[in-house]
């Protein structure tokens, strides 16, 4: 019964290769299965840059932006008074009712841990890139339309771009050596196949430009340009995040002081 599967199998593959119109959309499916797999890897390595970016910058930045965010509050409160005062002088300052609600229903918020610095890695090597990309053309959630096979794939995508990001090569290759189910397709007529392969197509031209679309407003996001520019800065010999340090320190020094005025008039 397997030989006679398999033989079929093999039967229907000589008649699709030597059927011109079935080879070329054919090998238009796997042009788009190629840059489909690109796309995941592109994903995944701005996902994993933005992720060790966003650490560095919550060690740098976060703590400052916070404070700044705290005086600004004081400032703020500070100034209110400092009205206040100039229109009632010496007299019983009424209360204010806005401050009295913000003092009120205000929830107080809990600080932010430090985050961990983690060592600089090196990026994940050629070969790794090489198995990702053929993990990704097997297994990518989007290369079916299954809602139970879709799910399973999810899962699994899951677990290779979790072992891309520690660079596990040997994970990865465990994951490829397990290779796929065998599965016969059902009995279809030429003009049957030709239409699945016309929907496949235009299924995974969607696909495509839905992945490019996403990678695209990564990328123009303000924190993956904030990255990219202290990339650029960096090759020029400059430390841009410590420039923005710097630069927010004198702020909250300037505000620290405005605030000690207008409570030393008080």
């Amino acid at each position: 019964m397997f030989s006679k599967r398999k033989n079929r199998a093999l039967s229907d593959a000589i008649n699709r290769a030597q059927d011109p119109d079935l080879r070329v959309i054919e090998e238009q499916i796997a042009e788009r299965k190629d840059r489909l797999a690109d796309l995941e890897l592109e994903l995944s390595d701005t996902r994993i840059s933005l992720r060790k970016f966003e650490a560095e910058y919550d060690r740098k930045i976060g703590p400052l932006e916070r404070r700044l965010k705290e005086l600004q509050l004081d400032l703020d409160d500070a100034r209110r008074k400092a009205e206040r005062r100039a229109q009632w002088g010496d007299k019983e300052i009424p209360v204010d009712v806005i401050e009295q609600f913000r003092k009120t229903w205000k929830r107080s918020e809990r600080p932010l841990e430090e985050p961990i610095e983690r060592p600089t890695e090196p990026q994940p090597s050629e070969d790794i890139k090489r198995l990702f990309r053929t993990l990704a053309k097997r297994f990518h959630p989007d290369l079916v339309t299954d809602a139970l096979e879709k799910r399973t794939r999810e899962k699994k995508m899951a677990e290779i771009n979790r072992a891309y990001a520690a660079k596990d090569y040997a994970a990865l290759r465990a994951i490829l050596e397990l290779g796929e189910p065998s599965q016969v397709p059902p009995q279809k007529s030429r003009l049957e196949i030709l239409s699945d392969l016309q929907k496949e197509l235009h299924r995974l031209n969607a696909v495509i430009v839905r992945m490019e679309t996403e990678l695209q407003e990564l990328i123009l996001s303000p924190i993956v340009q904030l990255m990219l520019d202290t990339t650029m800065a960096r090759r020029q010999g400059r430390d841009l995040l410590s420039e923005i340090e710097r630069d927010l320190t004198r702020e909250i020094s300037s505000m620290q002081a405005e605030i000690a005025s207008l409570q030393s008039r008080s």
